[in-house]
């Protein structure tokens, strides 16, 4: 009996033995510890969707593993797409596809060879809630848009009190980021215009049209905050309220000089008295108000390396020294004042500047600071999200490795409108175009409609691709998505399109008649105005220059009446020094330049009179 029952389990374990080798089969487990790591062409995958992939052998072709056949195992809620997997000598290709019930977090992806015996390598990837990436989804055309105003000085004292509105301008700075970075802020400044800077006799930089400009940095936070600080030490309320302190400690340290009873009591009444409620219902009467200005600066004003996240915007103040423009102001006063004195008219400039006569700094309109201070700089780094980089040491003793995942540049990354474009529309782009990255594959990079991009070679090691791209005219300035194809399926970058203006046609008139010579002697004389309509491409936001006969730039009286795309409409009010020149001095050729923000693309048009 006990030989059967030993010969029956004896069986049962046989059988189960060989059971279990059969699943080992099935199924190898190995230690992944030992085991080459394989390069995984994507790292980040998100849930629902699927996903093109290539797993690389680094150490291909030293130790080339024979990949016909093999087959891959991944974790539970992913799966490879059916018929999907192709085989190279040192690389397999395949989709995979992300359940809506993946966990997230880390998972392995192990290789097997064709018979399923064992483990060849292995690749990590990650399953998270959003792939970050340099552009959010459906934003076509990233930017960082930027809106100020000078505070009212009312506003500045009751917020910063009465020492910060005496000596800065208060600044409001709406910075809204669309950059599909977050944007960290180094500094704000001012880059005061040529109007100021040659009132103030200052020879400054010039830019590409000629003018000078300076620009110059907001005041910093330290130092804003040190002029509140002197309020809580020296002000007059904190300073009065130290010698009342003072004073009646003093009383009350004189109450034993009093002999008699009655007069010591009544002294120390009238001390206590005023030692404990007098003064402390003054100071609740006159509160210290530089605590709270404290606060409200640490939580308003700029202060450096602030960070303005991707997709949304913020307000806050800067503050610019009331000194530096104070001369500015008074010289304009004066000039206006003078000008009226003698009757020999005004101009656009004048405008106001009698009003502001006998004014303080601080009391001088919002506008008229804003127009001062020119055009706002602002100084910024967007913060790029890169992909987490894991470093793999196999062993102690060798060197560290890393990977990325492909990220895609263009070389060069600006064009001018118009560049590239062949002279016969229907032949192939001429502008040199270099994609550099990873996995490259031989296809027709994918741009927006004006923008043409023919593919080329790819190298060897499928990092870098030679193309061809044409910018039409037409084509808008702006940051334009290009989609390139890689072994990890698409990936973006982005081109940036430079305005480039080119006016066609100027038309010259006084009152809708045809600018003659003498049209514009007698203009000067009697203070009419000749208006300016050119017709072109790319008219809208430039910098303009106009230029004599002589070559000589003119600059007072010049003002722009509407402008758009396609259409710039000047009205220039000839000065009176003019009309005493003959009309052979008048003739010649005039011309206006036309140059764009920020490059110094420039495009230019002439008349004759």
């Amino acid at each position: 009996m006990n030989r059967k029952l030993m010969a029956g389990l004896l069986g049962f374990v046989v059988a189960g033995l060989l059971l279990g080798s059969d699943f080992a089969l099935a199924h190898p487990r190995q230690a992944i510890g030992p085991l080459p790591e394989f390069e995984l062409s994507q790292t980040n995958f998100e849930r629902d969707k699927e996903y093109p992939i290539l797993i690389q052998n680094r150490s291909c072709p030293a130790d080339k593993l024979d990949f016909s056949g093999a087959v891959l195992v991944i974790s539970a809620g992913m799966s490879v797409v059916p018929n999907s997997l192709v085989t190279e000598p040192c690389a397999i290709s395949a989709k995979i596809k992300i359940s809506k019930d993946a966990p997230f977090g880390k998972f392995l992806l192990q290789v097997f060879n064709s018979s399923k015996t064992h483990v060849l390598g292995w690749a990590e990837g990650e399953v998270v809630a959003k792939i970050p990436g340099p552009i959010p989804p459906g934003l076509e055309q990233p930017q960082v848009d930027v809106m100020w105003e000078v505070m009212d000085p009312k506003s500045v004292e009751d917020t910063f009190g009465k020492r910060v509105r005496s000596r800065y301008y208060g600044i409001e700075v709406v910075i809204g980021n669309n950059s599909g970075y977050d944007l960290q802020i180094a500094s704000v400044g001012f880059a005061l215009p040529h109007t100021v800077l040659k009132t103030l006799k200052i020879q400054s930089e010039r830019t590409g049209d000629g003018r000078i400009e300076w620009k110059l940095p907001s005041s910093g936070y330290r130092i804003v905050r040190a002029a509140i600080e002197k309020t809580q030490e020296v002000g007059a309320r904190n300073r009065t309220f130290f010698l009342l302190d003072t004073l009646g400690g003093v009383a009350g340290g004189s109450i034993p000089f009093f002999r008699n009873v009655r007069p010591r009591s009544n002294f120390a009444t009238i001390v206590s008295i005023f030692a404990n409620p007098f003064i402390n219902g003054l100071k609740q009467a006159f509160p210290d108000r530089t605590i709270t200005q404290f606060t409200r600066l640490d939580d308003l004003a700029l202060r450096n390396n602030y960070i303005v996240p991707n997709n949304t915007q913020d307000r806050k103040v800067v503050f610019f020294p009331k000194e530096i423009l104070r001369t500015y102001f008074e010289l304009k006063i004066n000039e206006a004042r003078e000008r009226k004195q003698k009757n020999t008219g005004t101009d656009s400039s004048d405008f106001d500047y009698p009003l502001l006569q006998g004014k303080k700094p601080d009391e001088y309109p919002p506008l008229k600071v804003m127009e001062a201070l020119g055009s706002l700089v602002l100084v910024g780094q967007e913060i790029k999200y890169l992909n987490r980089i894991r470093v793999v040491s196999e062993n102690p003793g060798l060197e560290s490795e890393t990977k990325t995942a492909p990220q895609i540049k263009t070389t060069p990354d600006r064009f001018d409108q118009g560049e590239g474009v062949p002279p016969n529309a229907a032949s192939d782009p001429t502008k040199d175009l270099k994609l550099e990255g990873v996995g490259l594959i031989k296809a027709d990079p994918k741009a927006p409609a004006g923008i043409t991009i023919k593919a080329g070679e790819v190298s060897s090691d499928r990092s870098s691709m030679n193309a061809k791209i044409s910018v039409a005219e037409t084509v808008a300035p702006g940051s334009y998505p290009i989609e390139v194809q890689t072994s990890a399926g698409p990936v973006k970058t982005s081109i940036t399109v430079i305005r480039k203006p080119n006016p066609s046609s100027i038309e010259a008139k006084v009152n809708g008649t045809t600018l003659t010579v003498a049209l514009l002697l007698d203009a000067a004389k009697t203070g009419k105005t000749v208006e300016f309509k050119i017709k072109g491409n790319s008219l809208l936001g430039g910098k303009l220059q106009f230029s004599d006969s002589k070559g000589k730039t003119i600059e007072q009286g010049i003002s722009v009446s509407s402008e758009s795309e396609t259409e710039l409409v000047l009205q220039w009010k000839p000065s009176k020094e003019l009309g005493n020149l003959k009309e052979s001095d008048l003739k010649g050729i005039y011309t206006l330049k036309i140059t764009s923000e920020p490059n110094g693309k420039e495009g230019s048009t002439a008349f004759t009179l």
